[in-house]
């Protein structure tokens, strides 16, 4: 990937399976167990992206366009002509700008935990989307709307449907 040495790892055996992690996530700690369960069936290969995991960072801005082209040089360096994706938050927009700067190395497409924030897909006349974050106040407001949330539960929290009967 020009001058970015890109750390991936491949693992199993089958048609190749290309995971992107999310922003800020390692390839283990997005995919986990998960990947062991897909090396069964693909050669998967976990792409860790600029500034992530044990791939460095460089001068220039992290943006999908460039972990996109940094994605098909790598997949291209392990000799794959074609790959499906499985991309993660970020590695979903990563995913997506590969398919639309590279769609002849894309069999398929897996995205988890994204939106279409970043590419704009609505008609010409749209309004962008807003970059801006929400205020304090507009994430409190937007809490209050959507109602009370689940408690969150570690293995030691007993479910709601569990019961305390032998």
């Amino acid at each position: 990937m020009g001058d970015l040495d890109v750390d991936r790892e491949v693992v199993g055996d089958g048609p190749p399976l290309v995971l992107l992690p999310g922003g800020l996530l390692t390839c283990e700690l997005t995919f986990g167990t998960t990947r062991d369960a897909l090396a069964e069936d693909h050669t998967t290969i976990a792409v860790e992206l600029q500034g992530h995991g044990r791939t460095a960072d460089i001068d220039r801005e992290p943006t999908p366009t460039a972990m996109a082209d940094g994605v098909a040089a790598v997949l291209a360096d392990l000799g794959h002509e074609r790959a499906a994706f499985f991309g993660f938050s970020l590695g979903a927009m990563v995913a997506l700008e590969l398919a639309m700067r590279s769609p002849g190395i894309v069999e398929r497409l897996v995205f988890a935990s994204t939106s279409d924030g970043y590419v704009d897909l609505g008609p010409p006349d749209a309004d962008p989307p807003n970059p801006r974050m929400p205020t304090p106040e507009e994430l409190a407001r937007w809490r209050r709307s959507t109602g009370p949330w689940p408690p969150f539960r570690t293995a030691s929290t007993p479910s709601p449907r569990s019961s305390s009967r032998p």
